[in-house]
């Protein structure tokens, strides 16, 4: 019984995130756990649509990618249904959220990326936000945190290192922007 415990400890450590998931399905199904096995049934169907589109097995990030839209697309679900007092279908969509979550890399903590981003600017000598890409270069990626998490963490941690350009042009992500506390352009 311990011996088959640490073997299967053994064989999750080296499967990948699709064999993982396989594998929690067929469990799903032995436990007869509808909600768990119907999100990962609608996983593995990304999964196999994406590797059908590009004609190939994927590799581990392209299968976080394919995570991280679902889980993307489950938060504005949650959203949608709150807005339109749908209370229970917003339940549903936090249990598949969680499911969804239980199967992405944990990802860096705020500290962490306050610490990795001080020392990109600091590296790259970036002082406005035109150099803001040459530090994006240097800041890791990896698990929940990259892409607009770490550049948000950089601008408003950061606000002294970096000034601000010109005028920006109407958008969401400018209007964003434009309020943040940098110093005055020079």
């Amino acid at each position: 019984m311990i011996e088959e415990q640490a073997t299967e400890g053994a064989r999750e450590k080296s499967m990948n995130l699709a064999e993982k998931i396989q594998s929690d399905l067929v469990d799903a199904m032995r436990a007869k756990d509808e909600l768990r096995l119907s999100v990962l049934r609608g996983i593995k169907s990304a999964i196999k649509l994406k590797e059908v589109e590009k004609i190939k097995t994927l590799d581990e990030s392209e299968t976080i990618q394919i995570l991280q839209t679902l889980m993307k697309q489950r938060k504005e679900s949650i959203e949608q249904f709150t807005k339109g007092n749908r209370p229970e279908l917003a339940a549903k969509e936090t249990k598949e959220l969680a499911i969804i979550e239980s199967y992405l890399p944990a990802g860096a903590s705020e500290a962490e990326m306050d610490a990795a981003i001080g020392k990109a600017i600091s590296e790259t000598g970036a002082n406005s936000m035109k150099q803001m890409g040459a530090v994006g270069k240097l800041v890791p990626r990896g698990g929940a945190a990259p892409g607009p998490s770490s550049r948000r963490v950089g601008w408003t941690r950061h606000p002294g290192e970096l000034t601000c350009p010109g005028d920006y042009g109407p958008s969401p992500q400018n209007d964003v922007l434009r309020k943040l506390p940098f110093p005055a352009s020079t």
